[in-house]
């Protein structure tokens, strides 16, 4: 709820478009109406859907689960490393490293075959 008053509401939209491209346009008081009833409508349904989208407060969301999958990972368990084996951090790293050459690899051999494979136009190509 506390990104609901930041970007503008949807039917202003419609209001510009039946104003500019259909050239019909509806007085102010059906503008605020179609705004504040689409606006009472969303509020609605969410309000509806409160109790499966609020109330489950271990939910995590896409946009949020590989974050809270990677901080729950490093953060489980103590893991100091001192039995000589890897930490979990190490071997974030190490996988970011190896990630991180084999995109590198890539570049540099697709602009090496892009060197020596001649680019000619078609024919007849203007």
């Amino acid at each position: 709820m506390a990104n609901a008053a930041i970007p503008p509401a949807y039917a202003l939209n419609l209001t510009v478009v039946l104003d500019k491209f259909f050239n019909t346009p509806q007085g102010v008081g059906f503008d605020i109406a179609i705004v504040l009833s689409s606006q009472m409508v969303g509020f609605a349904f969410a309000g509806i859907c409160r109790r499966f989208l609020v109330w489950p407060s271990a939910m995590i969301w896409p946009q949020n689960l590989v974050l809270c999958t990677l901080l729950n990972t490093f953060h489980a368990e103590d893991d100091d490393g001192q039995d000589g084996s890897m930490t979990r951090f190490r071997f974030f790293c190490a996988c970011g490293r190896c990630a991180d050459s084999a995109d590198r690899r890539s570049l540099v051999l697709r602009r090496g075959l892009l060197l020596l494979l001649p680019v000619r136009a078609p024919r007849g190509a203007v």
